[in-house]
């Protein structure tokens, strides 16, 4: 079996007087924050892709923000990684691993985005785009009152397929619902399932 070569780097100009040996680094053992594969799968193709564009976050040659990447660049076979380096305490650390995970879920897409990837799909793919597609879903025919037009709009996407545009208000509700979800399932469930989970509970009477 061909052994898969080794690539030094790749990324933005800017970064490659932060690189490091990847051999130096090791992942955060008390890492917080779980990556199921398909996450690793997704920041693999974005990092084929695009390169590293940010940095990741090292402290004592503990990689405390950027697990995901930093895993994904190895499974890239990179020999090299771009990092900055957090001078605090083990507890800061630790505080700013919690926050630079939890920042993150507090926030969303407007309404304007399913237009834009539906315009960027035909050039990238679903993972290129960061796993999008986790956004679609599969709905029955709504028959909307004409007091909810605008409000709650419909819009085909593939014959098998409905996107659902909610308005700034309504994702509030629906955006919290959805973290209180990932919370006990995992960060990485889709914004389509959390709903799909949330619908049938509602269903079963629970």
């Amino acid at each position: 079996m061909a052994t898969k070569s080794k690539v030094v780097w790749s990324g933005t100009r800017e970064l490659e007087s932060s690189l490091v040996k990847v051999s130096d680094l090791k992942p955060d053992p008390e890492n917080l924050n779980f990556h199921p594969e398909v996450s690793y799968d997704v920041l693999s193709q974005v990092i084929s892709r695009f390169g590293q564009h940010k940095p990741i976050t090292v402290h004592n040659g503990i990689v405390i923000c950027g697990n995901g990447v930093f895993e994904a660049c190895k499974r890239l076979n990179f020999t090299h990684v771009a990092i900055s380096t957090f001078e605090g305490t083990d507890e800061e650390a630790k505080a700013l691993a919690i926050a630079d995970n939890k920042v993150k879920s507090l926030s969303y897409f407007n309404s304007d985005v399913g237009d834009l990837v539906q315009d960027l799909m035909p050039s990238f793919s679903a993972e290129e785009l960061g796993g999008w597609g986790s956004m679609d879903i599969d709905l029955p025919e709504i028959d909307l009152d004409d007091e909810d037009e605008g409000e709650f709009e419909e819009v085909e996407t593939a014959p098998d397929q409905k996107t659902v545009r909610l308005t700034a208000d309504q994702w509030e509700v629906v955006g919290a619902a959805v973290q209180k979800l990932r919370e006990v399932n995992g960060q990485s469930i889709s914004e389509g399932r959390c709903i799909e989970l949330i619908s049938a509970d509602y269903l079963s009477g629970s």
